[in-house]
């Protein structure tokens, strides 16, 4: 069996940081209909096909939608996350997880 550390951490990554005390129902029923942009590096088989797994499942169980943003390397997720707050954005970034 696969771990699901995933799917909780995507389902967290939905809300703001003060959303994290809600009773897990509440954090479920508002993630419902959402896309979590998950910005990895695509480079191995294996990672690709948890991901794709936890991808299905959260759509099955959740109804959310997870993108596998794959990148070469994941410093063009930090840098993008950088540029977007030096902009002042400071919420709905193009980057929803980072591994």
């Amino acid at each position: 069996m696969r771990p699901t550390w995933l799917i909780g951490l995507t389902l967290a990554a939905l809300l703001p940081a003060v959303a994290q005390a809600e009773p897990w129902e509440d954090v479920v029923a508002e993630a419902a209909g959402q896309t979590v942009y998950f910005n990895a590096w695509g480079g191995d088989l294996a990672i690709n096909q948890y991901i794709d797994w936890a991808r299905e499942r959260l759509r099955d169980e959740y109804d959310v939608e997870l993108r596998h943003v794959r990148v070469a390397d994941i410093a063009e997720a930090v840098a993008r996350i950088v540029a977007e707050r030096a902009g002042g954005r400071d919420s709905g970034g193009s980057v929803d997880l980072l591994w």
